[in-house]
Order: structure tokens, then C-alpha cells, then sequence
């Protein structure tokens, strides 16, 4: 790659929604994690002034027990130790993959498709909450709690914010 393809990519992504760039990097950063990339993954982290999480910085510095430690991962690790810094509250890793996200929404769009479909077809107080049956169904399938649905099928924020005039 040369340095004009690598500007030209810097650019293409410049271009790009905040949080369209920030899902390409949550992508991109899972396939590290993934693939046991994790001193890779650090240096990104770091590179961007995110905080790697402290499972992630005691794999990278681990990661090659011959060869250096990058000078990134050392001037943070000897800042978290020297300061004891405090990490920011909350999950450091999404609980599942951006693909997985991706695979729910599709399930509940379907669901929802079929209940919408029953509702219409039969008007019986037992068909009346389409969203509440799909939301159950894909629950179901998932194994998981439908406030995580709802959560995982929520517009985003940044989808409601009204252009600048």
C-alpha cells in the first residue's frame, strides 16, 4: 500500500458518520481479539486514546515472551501500575459481536413480519401485541432477555440528531 492509498483510505473513512466509524473499529477490533491479534489490538486502542482493558494489556505485554514490548504498551502499563488509574466503569468488550447484533435484528424483523402477518390474518385479542410476540419469540431463540432486544433493535441516538442549519 502506498501512502497515497493510505491517505486516500484515511480520507474515505474521515468521510464517514462518527458512529459508522466507530462500529467499523468495534469490527475491526473483535476480528483481533478473535484471531489472538491482542498486542495488535492495544496498539489500536492506545493509537485512538481509547483504554485497552486490563485482560487485554496482560495478553499483549504476555503475547511474544522474547521479543520487546512495544513502547505504547510499556508507557501504559507503567502508567496504570504507577498511578493505580482508575478504569472507566461498565463493560470493556461489547457482550457479543457486531455480527451477532446483526443476526438478532434480522430474526426480530421476521418475527415481526409473521406477527403482523397473524395479526392481519385473524383480529383476536390473542394476535393484538405484534411487537410484544415477535420480541418473545426472538427472546426465545436467543436465549436472551427481550430488554436486550429492545436495546439491540433501538435507533441509535445519533439517528434522531436533526442536521445542523
Amino acid at each position: 500500500m502506498t501512502a497515497d492509498d493510505e491517505r486516500a483510505s484515511v480520507d474515505w473513512i474521515g468521510d464517514l458518520d462518527p458512529k459508522a466509524v466507530s462500529r467499523l473499529q468495534q469490527g475491526a477490533d473483535e476480528a483481533l481479539r478473535r484471531d489472538g491479534r491482542l498486542r495488535e489490538l492495544v496498539l489500536r486502542m492506545l493509537a485512538r486514546g481509547d483504554e485497552p482493558a486490563r485482560d487485554d494489556l496482560a495478553a499483549a505485554v504476555e503475547e511474544a515472551p522474547g521479543a520487546p514490548v512495544p513502547k505504547e504498551v510499556a508507557a501504559y502499563a507503567a502508567r496504570v501500575i504507577r498511578a493505580r488509574l482508575p478504569l472507566k466503569p461498565g463493560r470493556k468488550a461489547p457482550p457479543r459481536a457486531t455480527w451477532e447484533e446483526i443476526v438478532i435484528k434480522a430474526h426480530f424483523q421476521r418475527a415481526l413480519q409473521q406477527a403482523t402477518k397473524a395479526h392481519e390474518e385473524d383480529d383476536s385479542p390473542r394476535t393484538g401485541a405484534v411487537k410484544a410476540r415477535a420480541l418473545k419469540a426472538t427472546a426465545t431463540a436467543f436465549k436472551i432477555r427481550t430488554r436486550t432486544i429492545e436495546r439491540i433493535i433501538a435507533p441509535r441516538r445519533w439517528l434522531k440528531r436533526t442536521p445542523p442549519k
